[in-house]
């Protein structure tokens, strides 16, 4: 019995004993590594960033962690964690200077619309890289007017990341905003007449036949009645709001459109950073 006892008792042991080693081998640097990529690669990024950060805490001078901790930050889109990825790119060690981490970071500036510190870090670069990501900066920060004005080096850099974000610009700069001075005052004289200036032709048309409607109203019954009486000030009243409704709208229809181009445009200068950044 007493010989049973011990067996069982050494039984166990060993079956403990292996899985504490088998425990410490699955949170060692290689397990941990494997499964924080394992967690990004299924988009659980939240959990993944907290596998970087646990392998960060333990192995602090690790690139590798720190740049694809950068990356999960990224995919994320946790721009709150943005400093803290410039913290770790900004350590006074030319070991966390390296190209590639501070591309991972531009990238993630340029996402989360922080484009307007980065030009220490563009040195790294050399001048062709440097310049495409000076241009794809404008588009990232949404700098809509700079880049209506904007003027590529001379000559042409020659990568075809540049010439492909610069075709996108050059199409741009040629683009007819519509101008909302003149919006407001074609609806002035003929309401609607700025939406439909605008691109705008059945809200255009819906504000004339408003405006118009119950102004007509209002004067019609004005003539009817004597004193002026209720359907007089009640149509004049809907016929003014509408009136006053139309200047507006047709001044924000205009900025609208231009905001569609810009929208449209950005989303086309997108797709080339994501194909060459």
């Amino acid at each position: 019995m007493i010989r049973c006892l011990k067996i069982v008792l050494v039984i166990l042991f060993l079956v403990w004993n292996g899985g504490m080693q088998a425990q410490e081998n699955l949170t060692d640097y290689s397990h941990s590594l494997r499964f924080a990529r394992y967690l990004s690669a299924g988009h659980q990024y939240s959990f993944a960033a907290q596998e970087y950060e646990r392998l960060l805490f333990l192995f602090p001078r690790d690139t590798i962690v720190i740049y694809e901790l950068a990356q999960t930050y990224r995919k994320q889109g946790r721009c709150g964690r943005l400093n803290r990825v410039k913290l770790l790119v900004d350590q006074k060690k030319s070991l966390f200077r390296t190209p590639l981490l501070i591309e991972e970071y531009i990238r993630f500036a340029y996402k989360c619309g922080e484009t307007e510190n980065l030009k220490p870090y563009l040195t790294f670069f050399p001048e062709e890289r440097r310049n495409f990501l000076e241009l794809a900066a404008l588009w990232s920060a949404g700098r809509y007017d700079t880049l209506r004005h904007f003027t590529p080096p001379q000559p042409l850099p020659s990568s075809p990341g540049y010439r492909h974000l610069w075709e996108v610009t050059k199409d741009f700069q040629n683009l007819k905003y519509k101008k909302t001075g003149l919006a407001l005052a074609m609806s002035a004289v003929i309401p609607g007449s700025g939406k439909i200036y605008a691109g705008y032709w059945r809200d255009g048309i819906m504000a004339f036949l408003f405006t118009a409607g119950n102004l007509y109203m209002a004067y019609h019954f004005y003539t009817l009645e004597k004193p002026h009486g209720f359907n007089t000030w009640l149509f004049g009243f809907f016929g003014i709001s509408f009136y006053a409704g139309n200047l507006f709208g047709s001044y924000k229809a205009a900025k609208d459109h231009n905001r569609r181009l810009n929208q449209m445009y950005r989303e086309k200068a997108e797709a080339v950073l994501e194909r060459y950044f």
